[in-house]
Parts: structure tokens; C-alpha cells; sequence
């Protein structure tokens, strides 16, 4: 059983008399053939040697809890690696057997079988910290598992399949983080901590937040990773069931992007139609309920060109 100890300050004598402590306190004697311990820090610690009941452990630059890869700085690497890495042997497998299979059985195994391993405990390493390199490895991923079915762009693939790509995903699971944090209050910690970060904005009913980090690695305290939602959830959104709740999270963060995709592409199509472009845009508005800040960002846009750039 792996049970977290927390340090104000990287030495190795204040970690071996917490270690004591702790298993003296929890009644619990650490064996320390199965032990693995990971010193996280703001930089990469060299291993060293923690004495535990005249036992020398090692520390290791990684560990891996219930199937998530952890690293000492919470970049999370090798979990993001892993997860890519295993979701191609699974496509390798899936084309092995695709010719037995309509196309809606080979979306719905895909679905089954590739998505799950992707996204595994997405919830506590998909975060605003990644790097951009580590986000369109898994954007390229997910794209990867739709184009079995079919050879397209990734963007379209996804808006055709409407499948939530892995940036709208993130924000989907934050969305839904906030509901259960905000309705239950636990964990308590994160609450007290999310209501220092939600700003009072008397001229808007959206929620606005903010993030107490200093460095990169603090976005992954869950009260921090909502400044990426800010200005998208409506307060009164909070007070209703959860089911109601998440149908209109799945429509703010999945549904309404996915139509930008489409609509984007049409704009660019008809770019040199300054006219027609215009049309196409306040049809579309209308209908998305999104007319106000597109008619802004229209006559904000220089169509004397005879274009409409994005």
C-alpha cells in the first residue's frame, strides 16, 4: 500500500525521520524490500541514499501508482509516452481484424478499446502543465485511432466522428471536477484552496478564476487547473443536477468546438467571397446561439481585402 508523505524541503535526514514518524504514527511497518521513493521538486533530483531501518533506499526518477507514471517533476513524460506507445499496438492490433468488420463495429471498438488506454486516469495527468509537444503527441494519437476508419485530417476526423479532441477532453473533466468539488466540498483542502481562486465579477454570471503558482508544476493542483475553464461555466450552471450539468459542459467544451472546426474550414474556403463568407457566418451564429461575438469579430475584421482572416 503506497501512502504520500509530503515535505516543506528536500533533505534526506528530514525525509527519513518523517518516514519513521509516519509508519510509527499509521502503525505501519514499511517494508523496505517494496519501498520506492520519489522526491518531487521544481528540478530533477540526483538519486540518493534514504537510510530506513538500516535499510539504504534508492530514490528513482519515476514511479508508477495504479497504472500512472509519475516523475519527480510532474512533467509527466513518461506517462503521456506510455499511454501513445500502447494505444499504437492496439491500432496495429484493430487493423489486423478490420476487414471482418463493418465500420460502425470498428468505430465502437475503437471507442472500447483504443480511447480508455489514452485517456487512463486522464483526470490526474491531463493538465494545463503539459508541454505543447506532449499535447499534440496525444492529439496526433487520437487522431491516429479515428484514421483506421478513415484517411482525412485529424481535425476533421474528429469533428466527423465527433470525438472531443484531447485539449477539449481536458477542459470537459475540469468542468465536471468543479461540479463534484463545489456541490461535496471535497476534498476539503481543494475547496478551501478553489475558493481563494474564483474571482467576483458582478458584471458577468460567468465564473472567472485564477491561479496561486509560481511555477509550472504547481498546475497540477486541481484549484490552479481551472483558470483554463475561466469565463465558460455559468455560476447558476452549479446548481443543477448533474446530468443537466454535464449536458451543457458537453456542449461548451466538445459539441460547439467541434462545429468551429467545420465552420473555420468553410471560411477559408470561401475566402476570396468576402459576401458569401458573411452569410455563412451569421447562419451559422444563429444557429451555435454564438451571434454576439462573432458579429463583433466581423466588423472588427478588415473585409476590404476582399478576405476574412482567422
Amino acid at each position: 500500500m503506497i501512502q504520500p508523505i509530503y515535505f516543506s524541503f528536500v533533505c534526506l535526514i528530514y525525509l527519513e525521520r518523517n518516514i519513521y514518524k509516519w509508519s510509527k504514527i499509521n502503525v505501519n511497518k514499511v517494508n523496505e524490500e517494496k519501498t520506492e521513493i520519489v522526491i518531487f521538486y521544481k528540478d530533477n533530483c540526483t538519486p540518493e541514499n534514504v537510510l530506513i531501518n538500516g535499510t539504504v533506499v534508492r530514490t528513482n526518477a519515476t514511479m508508477k501508482v495504479l497504472g500512472v507514471t509519475m516523475d519527480t517533476t510532474l512533467t509527466w513524460n513518461e506517462q503521456v509516452n506510455n499511454a501513445v506507445s500502447n494505444v499504437q499496438s492496439k491500432i496495429h492490433a484493430v487493423r489486423m481484424i478490420q476487414r471482418f468488420f463493418m465500420t460502425d463495429e470498428i468505430l465502437q471498438l475503437l471507442k472500447a478499446y483504443c480511447y480508455p488506454s489514452l485517456y487512463y486516469a486522464s483526470s490526474v495527468w491531463l493538465s494545463p502543465s503539459l508541454s505543447a509537444k506532449l499535447k499534440s503527441n496525444l492529439f496526433s494519437a487520437s487522431g491516429k485511432i479515428l484514421s483506421t476508419i478513415e484517411v482525412n485530417s485529424y481535425r476533421n476526423l474528429h469533428k466527423k466522428f465527433t470525438r472531443a479532441t484531447p485539449e477539449m477532453w481536458q477542459n470537459y473533466e475540469l468542468a465536471i471536477s468543479l461540479y463534484d468539488i463545489t456541490t461535496t466540498k471535497l476534498p476539503h483542502i481543494d475547496w478551501q484552496l478553489l475558493q481563494g481562486n474564483i474571482l467576483q465579477n458582478r458584471r458577468s454570471t460567468k465564473l472567472h478564476f485564477t491561479s496561486t503558482n509560481r511555477l509550472r508544476c504547481g498546475l497540477n493542483i486541481l484549484p490552479n487547473r481551472f483558470k483554463t475553464i475561466t469565463n465558460r461555466i455559468d455560476a447558476s450552471w452549479l446548481t443543477l443536477t448533474k446530468e443537466t450539468y454535464k449536458q451543457n459542459c458537453k456542449k461548451e467544451f466538445i459539441t460547439t468546438p467541434l462545429q468551429l472546426y467545420w465552420f473555420t474550414y468553410v471560411c477559408f474556403l470561401f475566402a476570396d467571397h468576402w459576401f458569401l463568407t458573411f452569410i455563412i457566418l451569421m447562419v451559422f451564429c444563429k444557429r451555435s446561439s454564438l451571434l454576439k461575438p462573432f458579429t463583433l469579430f466581423w466588423f472588427s475584421v478588415d473585409y476590404f481585402d476582399g478576405c476574412v482572416w482567422f
